[in-house]
């Protein structure tokens, strides 16, 4: 289990990939703060919700009351302001 003060850029990089099956030693994927997880990453709504819960499962927190929050994060950084700033 991570504490979400701890966790980082590299974290949720290697979720995502790790979500969208993309192996980043064959793969010219970037995932950088200002990555947008539809427009740059091509994730449809499936895999934000997954992406949702493995943050859950990454972390130990239950993120089920903030739903609405969450639908209004459209990037890797402005995800991981959100996670810090409820920690």
């Amino acid at each position: 289990m991570m504490s979400v003060v701890s966790f980082t850029l590299n974290d949720i990089t290697q979720i995502i990939l790790d979500l969208l099956e993309i192996d980043p030693a064959s793969n010219n994927v970037q995932i950088h703060e200002r990555s947008h997880f539809v427009e740059d990453l091509g994730m449809n709504s499936l895999a934000l919700v997954s992406l949702v819960f493995l943050i859950e499962d990454a972390l130990s927190i239950d993120l089920s009351d903030k739903a609405e929050d969450l639908a209004n994060l459209k990037t890797v950084g402005a995800t991981l302001t959100y996670l810090q700033a409820i920690a």
